[in-house]
């Protein structure tokens, strides 16, 4: 009976958090009221977590919050376990049987097996990306450890790395990847208890397989110990020539919280960035999203693709939420149409909306990070902060508007032609590189939302 009370309390904890974390990690507090906090974890058993589901939403969540759901599981048991979606306790039984059976045949490998590059959206932004990943998975020698790729969040590095390892897989080698906050807190349970041995096992193990894909590597930033015993782990693998894969929001130089030594071996392979993406490139990703969600792009106004690639264009991750958003008002709506009006109705109470942006909001917001006069941006001064300001207005302007040259050159005082080219150009050619900069057009960006 105390056993009996013991597992219950635990699956209360552990309820809690789960719901909890899930409610942080949407960014839509509607969809989590209405949906997602009816799901409740109701048995716990070995590696086997079962869930129960309304049954007229099964669908729907299984199709559209599997990966956050199951991440989010694995996360509050610390290890990788088995999510089994269920309608009705009474399926309970049959289903933990059936498992049973079906366990022997699970493979060591933890890539997922839906994250391909068939569904993984490609462009412009993560061309050079794709190029060094087909290196790797179409060559039977490594020919650079590791790669490491770096972009902000929510630009696909994740999908990339489980792609890769998939076609590694259809080779025969294995692999894995390596979640920081699984492996975090694996470490730090031998650690505490000094048990060096186990220590040892978790490194031999790791450093056995063909290839180690490490996600988010900037999360182990200033774990001392944790830290030391990666190194063991890379050093191992790059002495033996196996393959390593790493993600970070950060090129390795701009790490904190990283020894030199491990600076040095990031660098040494290749260093890839998945840079943001653009306009077109997002109404691209917005088109592949849609057909893999069963939506025909033909069906939209061309205004209503551009007015949801605008206001969604921060991450993939925020395109596919506008995408389920738009699913749920479309359900069994035989006269639904993707027009303009339709959209502003759906996300009219979701977000802030982009589309009253307008070059005087830009200039507006620009003036007020540089604290200059908005009067002398778009006037000919030649002072070097206002020559700053005026480039990153008239670079924010062309990023968001089809306007030409010539147009843009009369916001700012009649500006020519070729002084707003050598303007977007000097933006483009110093943004990956200088830090300032880069960070001056991440704040205003965020204060043009502010705005609104």
């Amino acid at each position: 009976m105390k056993i009996d009370e013991e597992l219950q309390i635990n699956l209360k904890v552990n309820n809690l958090a789960f719901k909890d974390d899930l409610k942080n990690n949407l960014s839509d507090e509607y969809m989590y009221e209405q949906f997602l906090s009816t799901i409740s974890i109701v048995h716990e058993e070995n590696e086997t977590i079962y869930l129960l589901v309304p049954e007229p939403i099964m669908h729907f969540i299984k199709n559209t919050y599997s990966d956050l759901i199951e991440r989010t599981i694995c996360n509050i048991y610390t290890k990788k376990v088995n999510v089994i979606y269920i309608t009705d306790i009474a399926e309970l039984n049959a289903l933990k049987h059936t498992f049973k059976i079906d366990k022997k045949n699970i493979k060591k490998s933890n890539v997922k097996n839906d994250l391909t590059f068939e569904k993984y959206a490609a462009g412009k932004f993560n061309n050079l990306a794709l190029k060094a990943a087909k290196t790797i998975y179409t060559n039977d020698q490594v020919i650079f450890s590791p790669l490491f790729i770096y972009s902000s969040s929510g630009l696909g590095k994740t999908h990339l790395l489980h792609a890769i390892g998939n076609e590694l897989l259809k080779k025969g080698l294995n692999c894995y990847y390596v979640n920081p906050d699984y492996l975090t807190r694996k470490l730090v349970e031998q650690l505490k208890n000094k048990n060096q041995e186990e220590i040892n096992k978790i490194v031999d193990e790791l450093t056995s397989y063909d290839c180690l894909m490490f996600d988010d590597v900037q999360q182990y930033g200033n774990k001392e110990s944790t830290l030391n015993v990666l190194f063991n782990i890379v050093n191992t693998l790059m002495t033996n020539k196996k393959q390593i894969i790493i993600s970070a929001d950060k090129k390795p130089d701009d790490l904190g919280g990283f020894e030199e030594r491990f600076i040095t071996r990031f660098n040494c392979g290749l260093t890839i960035e998945i840079q943001q993406p653009d306009i077109d490139d997002v109404i691209n990703i917005l088109k592949f999203k849609l057909n893999e969600n069963n939506i025909n792009p033909e069906l939209w106004e061309d205004e209503s693709l551009r007015f949801i690639a605008r206001n969604f264009s921060n991450s993939i991750r925020s395109l596919e939420g506008a995408i389920n958003r738009i699913k749920l008002f479309s359900a069994g709506d035989d006269y639904f149409t993707y027009d303009l009006q339709t959209m502003k109705m759906i996300f009219k109470n979701a977000s802030q909306i982009k589309d009253n942006i307008s070059p005087e909001r830009i200039i507006e917001a620009v003036s007020k990070y540089y604290k200059i006069d908005k009067r002398k941006i778009t006037s000919k001064t030649r002072k070097e902060d206002i020559v700053m300001a005026r480039r990153i207005s008239m670079w924010l302007i062309k990023d968001n508007f089809d306007y030409s040259l010539e147009e843009i050159g009369k916001m700012f005082g009649n500006q020519s032609h070729s002084t707003v080219i050598v303007s977007i150009r000097w933006i483009d050619n110093n943004i990956k590189t200088n830090s300032t900069l880069k960070l001056a057009i991440g704040k205003v960006k965020e204060n043009l939302n502010k705005i609104l």
